[in-house]
């Protein structure tokens, strides 16, 4: 293999060099266990998805769409965003690509939302999750990492933002594998 189709199959799969590492260093973290809290889901109680980014505007907004089209009560929110923010125009047309409209969907910070009792919060990355269970007092929500529950377990999803086409093909794919897995968890517990 050259190095350019090396080049090229890294950008595609992980969305560059920073994304293939921070994949591999999550992987052998999973491999450790140190996520194996994250396994740990009590689906019978779960009533909302609660999808956890940075920014609001790429992978939490297109996962909560995702969810609500397949009939799943579903949010999103941004740990560093400011609110009311559009989602980022590619993702808006990466999800028009797969049925899925984002043209309404508008940034919730982190301290604009409101966890309830059966929350599950599916944060992107692992430093996410950490954030969020360090700023949510009293454990409300359950929290996870949505790409455990993929196809192709893949803890550290990283940010398609700025990134070509072939990236958002596998990020948005990794978040549509992990809600069908999803969906199938608490269709058995229901």
């Amino acid at each position: 293999m050259s190095s350019g189709s090396v080049k090229s199959y890294i950008k595609r799969r992980y969305g560059g060099r920073y994304g293939f590492l921070k994949y591999w260093q999550s992987a052998v973290a999973d491999i450790l266990g140190r996520y194996r809290a994250y396994d740990d889901v009590a689906w019978k109680d779960v009533k909302r998805l609660v999808f956890v980014c940075r920014g609001n505007i790429c992978r939490s907004a297109f996962a909560e769409a995702f969810a609500r089209q397949m009939g799943l009560r579903a949010s999103s929110l941004g740990l560093a965003t400011r609110s009311g923010k559009p989602a980022n125009p590619a993702a808006i047309e990466q999800a028009r690509c797969r049925g899925i409209a984002l043209d309404s969907h508008r940034t919730t910070p982190v301290d604009d939302f409101r966890f309830e009792r059966g929350d599950l919060a599916l944060c992107m990355e692992p430093d996410q999750a950490k954030t969020l269970l360090a700023r949510q007092s009293g454990a409300v929500a359950q929290v996870s990492l949505l790409g455990l529950w993929s196809q192709e377990r893949r803890p550290y999803l990283h940010d398609p933002y700025g990134l070509d086409a072939d990236y958002w093909e596998t990020c948005f794919s990794h978040i549509e594998s992990a809600l069908v897995t999803i969906a199938k968890h608490l269709e058995e517990t229901s």
